[in-house]
């Protein structure tokens, strides 16, 4: 009960600090800069190609960073975030079919086994336990699917 009360509260914080932020998050976060996206953009590459990726989960989607680099690559990309004013900041225009989630990522409900890639991309570090957001992504992922995650500074980073 208190562990579950702890969740809460710290989904309920994360909502507070990133609708503050949602207008500004392009700009003054240092992943956006361009040295960055194309480090990201070579090893996303390398693991959409790795699996003929064709349909990707974004995990903590926020803005879209890992959408905006993806959607070169693949059909279907799915993003899930719990802060609504950072999903309404993803730009889903272009040819690849974008549908956004507001939920958090360790209880949204998807289909099992449909994700050729899932992606949680300087987001875990935000949860208070990764587990249930790691169980989604892993039973989200297909047979052979990957999953990828960087730049989540915590004790082990």
């Amino acid at each position: 009960m208190q562990d579950e009360q702890k969740y809460q509260e710290v989904i309920a914080a994360n909502i507070a600090l990133h609708s503050k932020m949602s207008e500004h998050y392009n700009t003054c976060e240092p992943h956006f800069r361009p040295e960055n996206v194309q480090k990201v953009e070579n090893k996303l590459a390398e693991i959409i190609r790795s699996v003929n990726g064709k349909k990707l989960l974004d995990l903590g989607c926020g803005t879209g960073f890992i959408i905006n680099i993806a959607k070169k690559y693949v059909k279907n990309i799915t993003g899930v975030d719990v802060t609504q004013d950072m999903l309404d900041k993803v730009d889903t225009s272009g040819k690849c079919r974008i549908n956004l989630i507001n939920s958090d990522t360790g209880s949204v409900q998807l289909s099992g086994g449909t994700f050729d890639v899932v992606t949680a991309y300087s987001f875990l570090h935000h949860l208070y336990d990764i587990r249930p957001t790691l169980q989604t992504a892993f039973n989200a992922l297909r047979k052979g699917g990957k999953f990828y995650a960087d730049l989540d500074p915590n004790y082990f980073f």
